[in-house]
């Protein structure tokens, strides 16, 4: 069962991005109901996990960079809301063991692939880890874009 601050925040950013950012989403029905899946989407805004969380009926988890539970306030929301740190440009085990540990129990985890936003809007060349988590657990991969 989800707790109540994801179910709270995915709610409230639904209604948010479908008031005020004019968000459509096409293709839901592409994720599996059950099962691991990783969702790959592009980056370019801050407000990327929010909207693609706000879409996705099943609970996700998200990688987040690290530096962002160094905020005393996101250290407490942030695992809340499914996501856990990883250190960009490096192996960062930690984050491996737990994104899978995270498909293992059926979860969706969200990744962005590019390892980051684009400054420019185009899209950028992937890191390595979405196969590496479908080699390792099998899960489904459904590409998004933002």
């Amino acid at each position: 069962m989800k707790n109540p601050v994801y179910v709270f925040m995915q709610t409230a950013t639904r209604v948010f991005f479908g008031i005020y950012g004019g968000m459509k989403v096409i293709g839901h029905d592409n994720i599996p109901k059950e099962g691991p899946v990783v969702i790959a989407c592009n980056h370019v805004s801050y407000l990327d996990p929010m909207m693609l969380g706000s879409c996705i009926k099943r609970e996700c988890a998200f990688m987040a960079r690290h530096d962002l539970w160094d905020k005393k306030f996101l250290a407490w929301l942030l695992p809340k809301l499914g996501s856990f740190p990883v250190n960009r440009g490096k192996m960062d085990r930690n984050a491996v063991k737990t994104g899978i540990e995270r498909l293992n129990q059926n979860l969706v985890l969200c990744i962005f692939p590019e390892g980051g936003r684009t400054d420019d809007g185009e899209l950028q060349r992937g890191e390595p880890g979405t196969a590496l988590f479908v080699q390792k657990t099998g899960a489904k991969v459904i590409p998004a874009a933002v």
